[in-house]
């Protein structure tokens, strides 16, 4: 299926994170049943999920409602008809309007990928538009959402349109958003328009309750805007994208973005006698909590290896598990406050006091 080298590569990736606690695949049959994720592995799903929610939902010019139905299956079911209602009235039967859902498992939709998951979450999202707005919202969704998969990407021309001929009246109803990889191509996320085609199965008192009355006189049902993907395959995805392998390096580097990290800081501190290594963690401890209180994710440090093994192999430590920020103390630093701020980015340390961190840790996630 794949090239000698590439598949190879992919093999390399697999296990890596699998030894990094990050994502474990359940296989069945040469089929991957399920995901299984490890701390760094949940965390960073998380991120995804609570990033996307943000984008599609939260910074939207019109209400975007959340619901959940349990189902496995898309289309309209009876449950999800009752979410629309619900939602319409919310609205006020006034479009447009939107309804997302990020909590219910699906199974697979059909994927050539051996690894993409049998058993995965879906991320969905539902836009009710006026017929004459919809097929201008189709085409700015789309690229509203490769924009979201490239934001996040350390190469976003990664991220691209899959190239398809599907077309109703003269319209391209639906098209897919792909990563490209040395392996093979990523679908990442569909996006359909479904006109009002979504609500040819009704009839009767349930169709007529999901008209919008436009005047006096005239009514119209609202044209649909669909778009999904998979939590898992996403994660997954941005794991691949982050992977970087150095040729003199022995370990790789993992650079996912600061906003998906599963961890955005933690603490190192060169190796050092006994009673420092303690005040040492002490205060590595402090400054974690510091900015734990702002809402930033920290790994607290640990001895062994903290203060007990040489700097240079806690900061690989640190950027195998993505982390953007270290904390690097020095005996020194117990007497001033005054510690080195290790950006896996740069590479580069710049001095920090105890005082100023909770500021300075926001200002570096809100960058």
């Amino acid at each position: 299926m794949y090239g000698s080298n590439s598949s190879k590569m992919l093999k390399l990736i697999i296990n890596h994170f699998d030894r990094s606690s990050y994502v474990n695949f359940k296989v069945n049959v040469k089929k991957v049943e399920r995901y299984m994720y490890g701390p760094p592995g949940e965390l960073l799903a998380e991120n995804i999920r609570r990033e996307w929610l943000y984008n599609v939902a939260l910074f939207r010019e019109i209400n975007v409602l959340p619901f959940h139905s349990g189902e496995t299956t898309s289309g309209l079911t009876k449950d999800n008809l009752e979410k629309i209602l619900m939602a319409k009235e919310f609205n006020n039967s006034e479009l447009p309007f939107g309804l997302v859902e990020s909590r219910s498992e699906a199974p697979n939709f059909f994927c050539l990928d051996p690894v993409y998951p049998k058993k995965t979450t879906i991320l969905r999202y539902l836009g009710f538009l006026k017929p004459s707005e919809a097929e201008q919202f189709y085409y700015r969704w789309q690229l509203q959402r490769k924009r979201w998969w490239r934001k996040f990407s350390n190469d976003p021309g990664k991220f691209v349109f899959a190239e398809s001929d599907d077309t109703k009246d003269g319209l391209k109803n639906h098209s897919k958003i792909v990563a490209k990889f040395p392996w093979g191509d990523h679908e990442v996320e569909t996006i359909q328009y479904h006109g009002a085609n979504m609500f040819n199965s009704l009839s009767g008192n349930l169709l007529n309750r999901l008209y919008i009355k436009d005047g006096v006189s005239n009514k119209y049902l609202p044209h649909v805007v669909e778009s999904w993907c998979s939590l898992d395959y996403a994660t997954w995805t941005y794991l691949c994208d982050a992977y970087f392998q150095e040729a003199k390096e022995e370990k790789p580097v993992i650079r996912l973005h600061k906003k998906l990290a599963p961890f955005k800081f933690t603490a190192a501190a060169p190796s050092t006698t006994n009673d420092k290594v303690k005040q040492l963690l002490d205060l590595s401890h402090l400054i974690m909590l510091e900015l734990r209180k702002e809402g930033i994710s920290c790994l607290l440090p640990v001895t062994p290896p903290f203060g007990t093994t040489d700097l240079e192999s806690q900061l690989v430590r640190s950027n195998t598990l993505a982390i953007p920020y270290t904390a690097v103390l020095t005996s020194d630093s117990l007497q001033t406050g005054i510690f080195g701020l290790y950006s896996r980015e740069t590479t580069l340390q710049e001095q920090v006091h105890l005082s100023k961190i909770k500021e300075y840790g926001q200002i570096l996630m809100k960058a």
